[in-house]
């Protein structure tokens, strides 16, 4: 158990070092985007999913290093026995992370997904011929 607790913390760490890096090169070069891209970095939208990320990870970060600490005296250990902290550090936590997620999720924050795009297409759309395929359908390889 504590291979993979250990294991999930590494994991997150190298994680937000990825993210901080790709954070600070945007950054660099955030007067050589086209339009488009900042029209999107500076929209509400945008920057409310990042916050919802980062709030996000900070949670589930704090609760896999509570994880590490309560297992490491094994299951006698007095951290594993204190029932608030563990509400707090542990379901608490999740609680944050996925209702963060939940309320800022990027389906809500950018309307035009491809999914939406697709269904408004197939609402709009007549039933496919025999010569078209549905775009969501995927050919069957026939034998020979």
């Amino acid at each position: 158990m504590m291979l993979g607790l250990v294991l999930q913390v590494v994991t997150l760490a190298i994680f937000g070092a990825m993210a901080l890096d790709v954070y600070f090169r945007i950054k660099k070069f955030s007067g050589q985007h086209n339009e488009s891209n900042r029209a999107l970095r500076h929209s509400k939208r945008f920057k409310w999913l990042l916050i919802s990320i980062f709030v996000s990870y900070i949670a589930i970060f704090l609760r896999c290093i509570y994880r590490i600490a309560e297992m490491a005296g094994g299951w006698r250990n007095p951290i594993m026995q204190d029932e608030v902290s563990f509400i707090i550090l542990d379901g608490v936590l999740c609680w944050i992370a996925v209702l963060v997620l939940n309320i800022f999720h990027p389906g809500f924050l950018f309307k035009e997904s491809y999914a939406t795009i697709q269904r408004d297409k197939d609402v709009q759309s007549e039933t496919p011929t025999d010569h078209e395929a549905p775009l969501h359908s995927v050919p069957m390889a026939t034998k020979a």
